[in-house]
């Protein structure tokens, strides 16, 4: 695709432990927003990537619970947005683009399997543009959308669906793969979307979370602010030796004001032309964060197990 806008949506089961690996499947993936659900997330601690603003809405705390649910979007700094309240009792966090000149809602949910799905959550979520994408894990199971299976959830989403102009996009591979051998994996992370643009849906075996990240590519691009200026750096000693070769002839400068217009447009034109010459680009220095063994061996482990159909 000439053009388009990345998304990825992922379950993190507890971002803390895992945000050095987010860090590095950023770096190498460079998607445009990141979608988050179950971050797992007290107040007092952070969620930062370089180059991306967070939004996050974390559950309050039980007393003597661990942290738990939660949802966050990632946006890379380059793209224009406006964060946005959706007032669903559904565990969500939302904000506004724009894609060819139409404003689309892009929502990170999460239900957990205990909670009821309620279509007054879903109705709050789609009216609020004309264009969405909603995606995360609503433990919803329905064989349109490749799961094993149908289950309440799924059922209820089903209805809305055929009642409501959009459409579901999943992968047609698992995406969740429990720890407990008594279930088997299943597809949970999905996409609710109305656009006027193609999408391309991919389950990347990756991470080590006991969700896999989808990818979702949009054959558009959001608005997004001028990149920054290139961080230009000029050898002086080049430039210095360039232009004396290039001196202008100033016996010229003499003979009459045209010949003095002609010899400053020329020392001019000799200036622009030694900058371009001894200019060059510094790359800028990439910080990569690095992922341990144990989690490179846990990643390595899963998608051994996703190749081999576990």
């Amino acid at each position: 695709m000439i053009s388009s806008l990345k998304i990825v949506h992922w379950n993190a089961n507890g971002i803390t432990k895992r945000i050095n690996e987010l860090g590095t499947f950023t770096f190498t993936n460079k998607p445009d927003i990141i979608l988050l659900n179950e971050t797992h997330l007290k107040s007092n601690l952070s969620l930062k990537i370089p180059n991306y603003i967070t939004y996050r809405n974390d559950l309050p705390p039980i007393r003597g619970s661990p942290a738990h649910g939660g949802t966050a979007i990632l946006v890379h700094r380059k793209i224009v947005h406006q964060q946005i309240d959706t007032n669903t009792k559904l565990q969500s966090t939302s904000i506004l683009i724009k894609i060819s000149n139409k404003t689309t809602l892009i929502s990170s949910v999460y239900k957990p399997p205990s909670s009821p799905l309620l279509t007054s959550d879903l109705d709050l979520l789609i009216n609020s543009a004309d264009n969405f994408i909603i995606a995360g894990d609503l433990n919803s199971k329905h064989p349109l959308w490749n799961s094993r299976k149908t289950n309440a959830a799924g059922s209820i989403l089903y209805s809305h669906l055929l009642q409501n102009d959009y459409a579901i996009f999943a992968p047609d591979t698992p995406t969740h793969f429990p720890s407990s051998n008594k279930c088997r994996p299943d597809v949970l992370d999905i996409a609710l979307i109305r656009t006027h643009l193609l999408v391309y849906v991919t389950n990347l075996n990756e991470l080590s979370s006991d969700h896999n990240p989808i990818l979702l590519e949009l054959t558009d691009s959001p608005i997004s602010t001028s990149p920054p200026p290139p961080n230009l750096q000029i050898n002086w000693d080049k430039f210095y030796h360039t232009l004396n070769a290039e001196k202008p002839n100033t016996a010229l400068l003499t003979n009459s004001k045209q010949n003095i217009d002609i010899s400053i447009q020329a020392f001019t034109n000799s200036i622009h032309s030694a900058l371009d010459n001894c200019s060059y680009t510094r790359g800028r220095d990439s910080r990569r964060l690095v992922i341990s063994a144990e989690i490179q061996q846990e990643i390595n482990e899963k998608t051994e197990s996703a190749e081999n159909g576990n």
